[in-house]
């Protein structure tokens, strides 16, 4: 049975993601692969703290990265994926990866 192309821009799944603030969209776009930056409010919380991987293009053809988001000085690390939407970012939890015995993406 053919399975008809994704619409440019479609996340499989449905929902586009959670929009993020412009400022933290632009660090999204422009960062470096593992720069760091500390939230003072956003989709994870104040204080939570965010490193990117390097930017990739997605089979939605969309540019987006992998995200380590640390929750606080003690938090769990959690996995999350941003891609650019349209005018801006949006941000999406990992549902699938390859993991070290570390918990690290590889």
């Amino acid at each position: 049975m053919p399975v008809a192309p994704l619409a440019s821009g479609t996340i499989v799944g449905g929902s586009q993601g959670t929009a993020v603030d412009p400022s933290l969209g632009g660090f999204f776009a422009s960062a470096p692969a593992g720069a760091v930056t500390t939230l003072a409010s956003g989709p994870w919380g104040a204080g939570a703290e965010v490193t990117v991987g390097p930017s990739y293009g997605a089979a939605s053809q969309r540019v987006c990265r992998h995200l380590e988001v640390r929750r606080g000085a003690m938090g769990a690390l959690q996995h999350a994926v941003a891609c650019e939407a349209g005018a801006g970012w949006v941000t999406r939890r990992l549902v699938t990866g390859v993991y070290n015995g570390e918990g690290a993406l590889k």
